[in-house]
């Protein structure tokens, strides 16, 4: 099967100064997240042996640089604690992100349809964040999810210097429609969030009334968005099995 890789609209100043601080010192806040049916779905078979509890996750994300996605501990005795990743990309596209609809990435797709008028350019370098991880990212370490973002100065600084990205095929609409969706994250004081293998049947669900995420839906009738009918989508939960 493929892996789907996808671009998302994130509002980069809530999760900084309201959704991070939160994480790190509310437990309430965390438990509630912890308690959701995607949460225990994906955590319920380990969760049998060892539960991770909420203080190991605070201790870790306590450690975090102030970029969030970097370690600020012995990066060689990292230790990253089991369901992390899950529970960051439920709280995000609870709280600040819109999952549908979103913008087909695909794997590789950013160099294979993409090049730079000018290389070594501001462009190349933040366009090149769709792809990877950064150096010493936490978000490294697992196949799916959440792995790499741009807050809203990277897409401002993108935005700035969008003439220099140009179609590897000129007939091949990737391009701008990409351009499209960093305009409007732009114009919005947003940022964008990339995932892959994201879960679909949850977030599908989850209503985010930010009134500036809200209106990027008015453009998912462009190619390469994909906006999910989320009626006949359902989190399946049988913790049965």
């Amino acid at each position: 099967m493929a892996t789907y890789y996808t671009l998302h609209v994130f509002d980069s100043e809530k999760y900084f100064k309201s959704v991070l601080p939160k994480m790190k010192t509310d437990k309430i806040y965390l438990s509630k997240y912890m308690e959701t049916d995607a949460f225990k779905l994906f955590t319920y078979r380990y969760d049998r042996i060892k539960k991770t509890t909420i203080d190991e996750f605070q201790e870790f994300l306590k450690n975090l640089s102030i970029d969030g996605q970097t370690y600020s501990g012995d990066f060689q005795s990292l230790s990253i604690p089991y369901g992390f990743y899950k529970l960051i990309e439920i709280i995000i596209f609870s709280e600040c992100a819109i999952f549908s609809p979103y913008f087909h990435l695909g794997k590789n797709a950013v160099e294979n349809k993409l090049k730079f008028a000018v290389k070594n350019t501001l462009a190349e370098e933040i366009t090149n964040k769709l792809s990877n991880c950064g150096d010493y990212s936490i978000f490294g370490y697992e196949s799916f999810g959440i792995y790499n973002w741009l807050t809203k100065d990277d897409v401002e600084l993108l935005y700035l210097d969008l003439d220099k990205i140009i179609p590897r095929n000129e007939i091949d609409d990737y391009s701008r429609v990409l351009k499209i969706m960093i305009t409007e994250a732009y114009r919005d004081k947003l940022g964008l969030i990339c995932c892959k293998e994201p879960i679909y049947g949850y977030h599908c669900h989850l209503k985010n009334d930010s009134a500036n995420l809200q209106r990027f839906k008015a453009f998912s009738n462009q190619k390469y968005f994909v906006e999910i009918d989320c009626s006949r989508m359902q989190l399946p939960l049988d913790l049965n099995n």
